[in-house]
């Protein structure tokens, strides 16, 4: 048949018919094709049954396994043997035709959903160590377990231990969510803190987990950026809760951002990512408690979000912002952070008048509409003197902002 739009049962029959027939056809040629349109038109068709925008086929079985307080043995009439079971939930076997029947007509999973190609769940992470969880770093798993990231789990440390496989399988593949940990093909790592790729996967997959839960009222549209919408959340810095507000604008306009304290044996100051719906994500760790610093790495974080993500120019920024910036989206983020607290032309007058005492610095800063602190950590980044104006740096806090609240 030519393919068309499903509007009707009949229509939905008739393609689920000829998906059948086509069914394991070689990818790239004309039945190929056909199939990969036929999909995409039946799970349109059923979006409006089942709304859950999946990824792919295990992030939908998890799904429905966590809608219906299933267990792993309960796929057995579905998925054949408890090793089946297994191997499917791991991504190690592809759902065969009967599978995909027994999932369709028995837990109602979308037929356009099962049908796409299953990625691999930990092979695309360009984490090449992470080839069998028996070897994930034991003391990240340590970590992992003490700051209470297997938030279902109860149990003691020992007991852990013993089901360590499946608390990491769990946790790395958004185990019982609704949508898989996304495959960062396209990634920038600035700073030696790459060096430590379990940690950095964990990390950045517990950012997602609890970007994942937010309810954000409006997507993110990148024309909403604008100069008078950074100038109005630098001007928060003045404010005693400025960086709880400066959060909550974001989440007005689509961005979910997370704090999280990064695991010890890295060295990171945030990130830039998004969900598989397309939600940008900015995490921060707040490894330096100034003021300045928060500000200047939420905009740095912004910046990957506007000029790259949102531009599909890569995936994923994990970025430790006391090292150099050694490429050219590094310096555009820097550019644009910088721009945004303090503005170019605003910056040249105030450095040639020379004047940087307190009291120039904090009459500047008023000018400015932006927290002196602000100011003077850019008077110390550029003199490379960060004794200079101390005082003023060390004034505002910010992570007991976030502790109070639980963030």
């Amino acid at each position: 048949m030519k393919p068309k739009i499903i509007k009707t049962e009949a229509d939905h029959a008739a393609a689920m018919a000829r998906i059948e027939n086509l069914f394991g056809a070689k990818p790239g040629s004309p039945e190929g094709e056909e199939l990969e349109l036929l999909a995409t038109l039946v799970e349109k068709f059923e979006e409006n049954a089942f709304p859950i925008d999946l990824p792919d086929p295990i992030a939908a079985i998890r799904f429905r396994m966590e809608q219906q307080n299933l267990r792993p043995k309960d796929l057995a009439p579905y998925l054949g043997s408890a090793s089946r079971v297994s191997e499917v939930l791991r991504g190690k076997r592809q759902l065969s035709l009967e599978m995909i029947r027994r999932l369709n007509k028995g837990l109602e999973i979308p037929t356009g959903v099962l049908v796409q190609e299953q990625p691999k769940i930990y092979g695309n992470h360009r984490v090449e160590t992470i080839r069998d969880l028996s070897q994930f770093p034991a003391n990240i798993f340590k970590e992992i377990f003490q700051r209470k990231w297997f938030e279902k789990f109860r149990g003691n440390f020992n007991e852990a231990k013993q089901k360590a496989n499946d608390l990491l399988e769990d946790f790395l593949c958004f185990g019982s969510h609704s949508r898989a940990i996304p495959a960062f093909s396209r990634q920038s790592l600035r700073g030696k803190s790459t060096e430590n790729a379990e940690a950095l996967l964990a990390w950045k997959t517990r950012i997602l987990r609890l970007a994942s839960k937010k309810r954000l009222k409006d997507r993110f549209d990148r024309s909403d950026i604008t100069k008078e919408f950074t100038h109005r959340v630098a001007a928060l810095s003045r404010l005693k809760d400025g960086p709880r507000l400066a959060v909550e604008e974001l989440e007005k306009y689509g961005i979910a951002v997370v704090i999280e304290r990064h695991l010890t044996t890295t060295h990171l100051d945030g990130a830039a990512m998004k969900l598989p719906n397309g939600t940008p994500v900015i995490g921060l760790t707040l490894r330096y408690d100034r003021l300045d610093n928060f500000f200047f790495c939420l905009f740095h974080e912004i910046g990957h979000v506007v000029h790259h993500i949102s531009k599909s120019k890569a995936d994923l920024f994990l970025d430790d912002l006391k090292q150099i910036p050694t490429d050219k989206f590094e310096k555009e983020a820097d550019e644009f952070a910088l721009e945004c607290l303090v503005p170019e032309k605003n910056w040249r007058r105030f450095w040639q008048a020379g004047k940087f005492d307190a009291e120039s610095v904090r009459r500047e800063a008023k000018r400015l509409g932006i927290h002196g602190v602000i100011l003077a950590g850019r008077v110390q980044r550029e003199k490379n003197d960060y004794h200079a104006l101390s005082r003023i740096v060390n004034e505002a806090k910010v992570r007991h902002l976030f502790e109070r609240q639980g963030k």
